[in-house]
């Protein structure tokens, strides 16, 4: 009998283990769940690397958003290391001049009005606006970022800003790989993970209709659905 595969799962911005929270419930019984603490620091590489210190071995790896760049630069660094990947409402791309001025408006905005005010504010761009009346969902998001704090949060802007683009990861990937979006997702949208299946070797894309960037709390048991069937692939299993 195999013991269960580990499963490590990386947050996005100003977010915590609590937005992996049904995931870890729905998929407990077959796997070993992880979440990867995010240090405050202002580049990813090194948080990557805080990361794989000390992960397991050998795991399943799932980030969504911020949480996507940190896993292609694991696999960057540990290709060897991960047996799987999911990736949820992320890019592979660059990061680009407005984007970078984006990050800066809210940076600035925070430190003007206050960060959780900001925070409120922004949440829009972030879930789809079917969701923005459940009230529930809005204050788990505000009690994350509360918990992550501004320092933090304008540390990992900053880091996201430096990075450059992951394309030529996508071409070296071979593990089993899952890809999520939502069809509303205005930050990263339904053709950036488009050509991310196109170009990862077998890649599986899930389009979540109604939905936006933050699948894993807004469409919960879909998203675990998704995982579950991604982590019962057989060269998954063998490799893990």
């Amino acid at each position: 009998m195999h013991d269960k595969p580990h499963i490590l799962f990386v947050p996005g911005l100003a977010c915590n283990s609590t937005m992996w929270r049904d995931q870890i419930a729905g998929l407990e019984d077959i796997a070993d769940c992880w979440v990867a603490p995010l240090p405050a620091y202002d580049d990813l590489t090194p948080i990557a690397e805080d990361i794989l210190k000390d992960a397991p071995d050998r795991f399943a790896l799932v980030g969504s958003s911020m949480g996507g760049y940190l896993a292609f630069e694991i696999i960057r660094k540990a290709p060897e290391r991960v047996t799987g990947l999911a990736l949820i409402g992320t890019t592979a791309d660059p990061e680009l001049p407005d984007v970078t001025a984006r990050r800066w408006h809210m940076i600035r905005k925070s430190e003007k009005r206050g960060f959780l005010t900001m925070w409120r504010e922004f949440i829009p761009r972030f879930v789809h606006p079917d969701r923005l009346d459940d009230v529930a969902l809005i204050e788990e998001l505000m009690k994350q970022a509360y918990e992550i704090g501004h320092y933090t949060f304008r540390q990992h802007q900053i880091a996201m800003m430096k990075r450059g683009g992951y394309h030529d990861v996508l071409k070296t990937i071979r593990c089993p790989t899952a890809i999520m979006v939502g069809d509303g997702d205005i930050l990263t949208p339904v053709a950036t993970h488009q050509e991310m299946a196109d170009t990862i070797p077998g890649a599986l894309i899930s389009i979540f209709p109604n939905s936006g960037h933050l699948l894993s709390i807004e469409r919960p048991k879909e998203t675990t659905a998704v995982l579950r069937g991604w982590l019962s692939d057989k060269p998954m299993q063998e490799a893990a």
